[in-house]
């Protein structure tokens, strides 16, 4: 089985996510017309958010189509990212269902 790529910290980078030789981040994707596109950070967190940022709101099979995945199931693990922010919003939007 072939080893998972890391970055110089030991985190290991996602399909399409890139550390450049002067240690800033670069995401690239081929969109449904193979055209390829890059967005850039200077961090990995960073650049997981701008990713995230990317595909917020939009519709999964939209993003699979846009991002040239063959499976909605890669769309979902790699741009299906939860923040602390997002959960606990989710958590108090359950709450409120519940305890209406």
């Amino acid at each position: 089985m072939a080893e998972k790529r890391k970055d110089s910290k030991g985190r290991v980078l996602q399909k399409g996510e890139h550390q450049r030789a002067d240690g800033t981040y670069h995401y690239t994707w081929l969109d449904a017309v193979k055209k390829r596109h890059y967005v850039y950070a200077k961090t990995l967190p960073e650049l997981r958010e701008k990713e995230q940022e990317l595909s917020a709101g939009m519709d999964i099979k939209a993003l699979q189509n846009v991002m040239g995945h063959s499976d909605a199931s890669i769309t979902m693990n790699v741009y299906n990212h939860s923040s602390f922010e997002r959960t606990e919003k989710e958590v108090q939007r359950i709450d409120n269902v519940i305890n209406f």
